[in-house]
């Protein structure tokens, strides 16, 4: 699976790189070597911008980790609702915790 990071927090980084070159470029001669290679820098910069742009986006949503609280009805430690029941044709069996809570969502499988 891929990783998954913030667009809006990329942005920030880039902006704050864009900046400290920006001031480096108003402290170097006019034409100069430096002032030239840092102007290259800025023109990559914004190539890398661009390219986070037009990269695909994904609707993402936060895993939420909960664990099963252990007690005659086991519950979710997040939304504090019983783990379902196993059903045998005839009668209810032991409730059954599961690797994602069937109330919420949340993921069982890590400890918290």
């Amino acid at each position: 699976m891929s990783d998954l990071i913030s667009r809006e927090a990329l942005y920030e980084q880039i902006a704050l790189m864009r900046k400290d070159l920006g001031q480096s470029i108003l402290r170097v001669r006019l034409g100069s070597e430096k002032q030239i290679k840092y102007s290259n820098q800025l023109d990559v910069i914004d190539e890398i911008k661009s390219m986070v742009k037009d990269e695909p986006t994904v609707e993402a949503k936060e895993v939420v980790h909960g664990e099963w609280i252990v007690g005659s009805k086991p519950r979710c430690s997040v939304c504090r609702k019983p783990a379902l029941r196993e059903y045998d044709r005839e009668a209810w069996l032991s409730y059954v915790p599961s690797d994602f809570c069937p109330h919420c969502g949340a993921d069982m499988r890590k400890k918290v």
